[in-house]
């Protein structure tokens, strides 16, 4: 199964969100499931991403490449 989440790419929000993407992520992956983000690799999008893979899960991002092109991509 495939459990897309678009969350903040914001670097302003509360640290608590970051943790709680984290946590998510992490989840989703000890579930058997992939993860479907924004693509980016910093605040709470990045978060969601590294969480997924600190369990093994794969991610896939849906990004522009406008943001590619500007080093905002999560190329793990």
């Amino acid at each position: 199964m495939r459990i897309a989440v678009f969350c903040s790419s914001s670097p302003t929000i509360d640290s608590k969100f970051i943790d709680l993407a984290f946590e998510l992520g992490a989840e989703i992956a000890s579930q058997g499931s992939e993860l479907v983000s924004g693509g980016g690799h910093i605040s709470a999008m990045g978060a969601i991403s590294r969480g997924a893979r600190s369990k093994g899960g794969k991610t896939i991002g849906i990004i522009p490449q406008k943001l590619v092109d500007i080093e905002f991509a999560d190329h793990d």
